[in-house]
């Protein structure tokens, strides 16, 4: 045996191996790509209805989105009336002869916010049958036991008034605790 007969020699063993050994390999591949196949065809989920596929949206979901929709449009609408009924109480309060317009608004908001009405934009309440105006009803508050205390004070009437039916304390003699009580008690109470 030459040297070109031994290298045609290897040469053919060397091929037979080869061969036996992809045939082996591509089979165990095989038999596990098509183990792996089943195991993921067990596990995979079905695949849901994309978003972004209008053709693929299931009824229920439109029905559940458009519910959303709505309920997103009443809440902006509820914040926007909110805003403008306050902006009108503010404007109202801020053209009226008052003190304390910051605490007369949050009051006047609580008692009569959920009673205002607009129409044309016309701002109204309508209590027991009659309709008055948002202006009408804020003197209406000014002149009522609660809102005198916003007020400024006059002679008579406000907060603040000096008329009571008992004498002021004079200011020229010094006088007791009991006493500047009495008065501060009367001029609550008077």
């Amino acid at each position: 045996m030459d040297e070109n007969q031994v290298k045609e020699l290897f040469g053919q063993l060397f091929d037979q191996f080869k061969q036996s050994l992809l045939t082996e390999v591509d089979q165990k591949n095989g038999k596990l790509a098509a183990s792996l196949e089943r195991q993921m065809k067990k596990e995979k989920p079905p695949e849901p209805a994309s978003e972004d596929d209008p053709s693929k949206l299931s009824m229920k979901s439109l029905q559940q989105q458009i519910e959303s929709l709505k309920n997103e449009l009443a809440e902006k609408d509820k914040v926007a009336f909110t805003a403008d009924r306050n902006s009108a109480i503010s404007n109202v309060i801020a053209s009226s002869n008052s003190q304390n317009k910051a605490t007369l608004m949050k009051l006047f908001s609580i008692q009569y916010g959920d009673k205002l009405q607009k129409e044309n934009n016309n701002w109204f309440i309508e209590e027991n049958g009659a309709v008055k105006s948002l202006e009408d009803c804020l003197s209406n508050y000014l002149t009522s036991e609660e809102g005198k205390i916003f007020v400024p004070p006059t002679s008579n009437e406000g907060s603040g008034s000096t008329s009571s039916s008992k004498p002021v304390l004079s200011t020229n003699t010094p006088a007791s605790l009991d006493d500047i009580y009495q008065d501060f008690a009367s001029r609550l109470v008077g």
